[in-house]
């Protein structure tokens, strides 16, 4: 009985145990079942986290944008693969210690920087800063940093966050504004000084000229008079210097055959440099021609050569090259097709970079006083921005220097042959002038130069006066008149004197012209045009051309 009872209750306890286990099983498999199921959602997170964390890299390193995580408490940063590029880190891997970046800023930014970052830890606050790295090709960027100091829950700042990027094309592209802002500004200053320097200058030469051709004028009074002549025109070179570079300057543009520039001054250049500097000229042959002035092309060629010379004072070599060119993409002034390009060189002392930022500045010079004015780069930045073209310089302390001038080709047109006939200034000139000036010294200085050649002269101050006169019955083959005067300019003078008169012959002449704009229409009308201060022989050969014309 007894033994009955026992076994029963074992088989029962054995049941039991077994639907326990069972129980057990079903849950704990389903448990597994869960966990798969969790293990599966957390791997399909994780990947969907890696894939994004990849997509947000790749669109950071496609932006340019170079993050960063910096630990304070270990000083350890880490960055990603942009920023370690923009660095110029070579380090394999992405975690790094402070002086790793600090070392790469610029000397004379670090303080700066420094400190920015110090006041961001001290106020827990965001900050910005830009500044110069070094590369390991030893060239130089700007990068930009934005950054935030994090506080931990004590409220202590331990941690900091940011982007850097890469600023240069935008940092040159600032400098190039700032400094067309500067030359802008100094040029209007210029070409306003020039345009009065150029009418007293006018007469003065214009008195001098009468004065010498005095029959009692004894011989050393002739030659002081040939100085006051002699030292006007010095004034007058430098004052179109001055207009040249304020891009003021009336001037006539043709197309020209570069290659032809180049060799037609050769001889000239090298009398300029002396025997002890050797010139050699690398043409590349059948360039398309590019648009001009020869006269001012010239003397972008004279400008460069009397800088080498003095950068070479114990001789040297004097490079002029030609080339055909796709506009490079980082000139100061965005050009766009293919370029014309003069490239100029020496192997002269070079320039520091804080003297190249000066070069172009007008009465800018590093020579010894009375070694030169300060306006030959000028002059040269001044021309080649009113043929449409741009400059670039590159130069380093002994090692010569290197100008690059880029003009627009002009593919499909001939280039013009240069005109080498001089007409000889005629004694006496048959006609009658409608002289209109208000400057009351030249209008008198003029009219006395038109009588003495036979020249029948009315002279007024006006545009109204001269309109007046028009309409009267009065005899008038020529209105000489003045481009800027109150009231009424010389241009639109001219448009009512020829509705008029339409056979009437027209000569501007001005210090300067009014502006770009004026430039255009006085090339536009094909109209002479006489620079003050001009001579009695550029005032009686500009009469004898337009008589011809009528005749």
């Amino acid at each position: 009985m007894y033994v009955w009872i026992a076994a029963t209750l074992t088989v029962a306890a054995l049941l039991c145990w077994v639907v326990t286990v069972r129980h057990r099983a079903t849950r704990l498999s389903r448990r597994i079942d869960e966990l798969q199921r969790e293990m599966g959602v957390r791997e399909c997170i994780e990947r969907q986290l890696q894939a994004s964390q990849s997509n947000l890299q790749m669109a950071t390193d496609a932006s340019g944008v170079g993050t960063w995580y910096w630990d304070l408490a270990s000083d350890e940063l880490s960055c990603s693969d942009q920023a370690v590029r923009l660095f110029g880190l070579t380090n394999t891997g992405k975690i790094f210690k402070s002086p790793d970046f600090v070392n790469a800023i610029h000397p004379d930014d670090q303080d700066r920087v420094l400190e920015t970052v110090a006041n961001a830890f001290r106020e827990a606050s965001k900050y910005h800063v830009e500044y110069r790295v070094f590369r390991p090709d030893t060239s130089v960027i700007w990068l930009a940093t934005s950054g935030r100091a994090l506080k931990d829950p004590d409220g202590e700042v331990r941690r900091v966050a940011g982007i850097t990027v890469d600023v240069t094309d935008r940092k040159r592209l600032e400098e190039s504004f700032y400094q067309a802002q500067k030359m802008e500004a100094v040029g209007r200053l210029a070409g306003g000084v020039a345009h009065d320097f150029n009418n007293m200058l006018g007469v003065i030469s214009a008195y001098a000229e009468l004065l010498r051709e005095e029959p009692s004028l004894s011989l050393r009074a002739s030659k002081r008079v040939d100085e006051i002549l002699s030292a006007t025109q010095r004034a007058n070179a430098l004052t179109r210097q001055l207009l040249a570079f304020s891009r003021k300057q009336v001037i006539s543009p043709t197309t020209l055959d570069l290659n032809a520039v180049v060799y037609g001054v050769k001889d000239m250049l090298q009398r300029l440099v002396g025997e002890d500097v050797r010139i050699s000229v690398m043409a590349t042959p059948k360039l398309p021609p590019i648009k001009a002035d020869r006269g001012q092309l010239e003397q972008v060629l004279l400008n460069f050569a009397a800088n080498s010379r003095d950068a070479m004072p114990k001789g040297g070599r004097f490079t002029l090259r030609t080339s055909l060119e796709p506009a490079p993409a980082d000139l100061p002034r965005p050009l766009t097709g293919d370029c014309v390009c003069l490239e100029v060189s020496d192997t002269g002392d070079g320039m520091s970079p804080e003297v190249m930022k000066h070069i172009f500045e007008p009465f800018y010079t590093t020579k010894s006083s009375g070694k030169g004015t300060g306006l030959g780069l000028a002059t040269v930045y001044g021309v080649v921005e009113q043929a449409h073209g741009t400059i670039r310089v590159e130069s380093a302390p002994g090692k010569g220097t290197t100008f690059r001038v880029y003009l627009p080709a002009m593919p499909g047109q001939v280039a013009e042959a240069a005109n080498t006939d001089m007409p000889k200034a005629p004694v006496s000139v048959k006609a009658s002038v409608l002289l209109v000036e208000d400057e009351q010294s030249l209008r008198e200085v003029l009219t006395e130069f038109m009588q003495t050649a036979g020249v029948q002269v009315t002279a007024v101050s006006s545009g109204r006066e001269a309109v007046a006169r028009i309409n009267s019955d009065a005899e008038v083959d020529i209105l000489l008149t003045d481009l800027v005067m109150p009231e009424m300019d010389g241009r639109s003078l001219a448009q009512i004197a020829r509705t008029k008169r339409p056979s009437l012959q027209i000569i501007y002449m001005s210090g300067h012209t009014n502006d770009t704009l004026t430039q255009k229409e006085l090339v536009a009308d094909g109209l002479p045009y006489l620079q003050k201060p001009f001579t009695r022989a550029d005032l009686l050969k500009a009469l004898t051309a337009v008589l011809k014309q009528t005749a």
